[in-house]
């Protein structure tokens, strides 16, 4: 820590981000869309209506699921979830066989 006294302004800082309201849902599916540059179009597949006539909801689960992040960190905020980078691409490497003559 710095030497430097702590005036009232840093404690009243420190006071304001504790009580600072916590992002919602669809704060955090936003930041994922922004993060891997999802268009409205690709987000439009996320929304949908449970009856003929109602509004369209997004489904979040939908998005966790297809998105592969944690579900936990969507709907709590739980940091330790947080995606920290793009999702990883699964490739398979093809192992080398002996061409040789087996004896």
């Amino acid at each position: 820590m710095s030497t430097d006294r702590k005036t009232a302004d840093y404690w009243q800082r420190r006071a304001n981000i504790r009580s600072a309201p916590k992002a919602d849902m669809l704060s955090r599916a936003l930041l994922i869309a922004h993060e891997r540059g999802l268009t409205e179009k690709q987000m439009q597949k996320f929304y949908v209506t449970r009856r003929k006539g109602a509004t369209p909801r997004f489904d979040y689960h939908l998005f966790a699921k297809m998105q592969n992040i944690d579900p936990d960190w969507l709907w709590d905020g739980d940091l330790r979830a947080y995606p920290r980078a793009p999702a990883a691409i699964v490739t398979h490497c093809r192992l080398a066989t002996d061409s040789g003559d087996a004896a």
